[in-house]
């Protein structure tokens, strides 16, 4: 588990990091384990070097988050869409 998301998600914190090469900033949701043992973080994407509209949901493979950093921006509420207790996740760490 990683204690860096867990605190953004309590504090609402934005993070920057970069994801198989793609720098982002999200939202982070909820953090958690799929069935199949990955470790997966739900985000709203607010910026990103991306080809598709960089403002979206996403399920991100924490294993391939890179450079991780907590922003001084914070976020006041859950982006409309948000269900609370993924059911992608089979254990969850921390959520909104």
């Amino acid at each position: 588990m990683n204690q860096t998301i867990v605190d953004a998600i309590h504090n609402k914190m934005r993070l920057s990091f970069s994801h198989s090469g793609v720098l982002r900033t999200v939202e982070p949701h909820s953090y958690g384990v799929t069935i199949e043992g990955k470790e997966v973080l739900r985000c709203y994407q607010v910026h990103g070097n991306t080809a598709f509209d960089p403002q979206n949901w996403e399920l991100l493979d924490v294993a391939q988050i890179s450079s991780l950093i907590v922003t001084s921006q914070h976020f006041l509420n859950p982006r409309p869409g948000y269900n609370r207790d993924d059911k992608t996740m089979e254990k969850i760490y921390a959520q909104l």
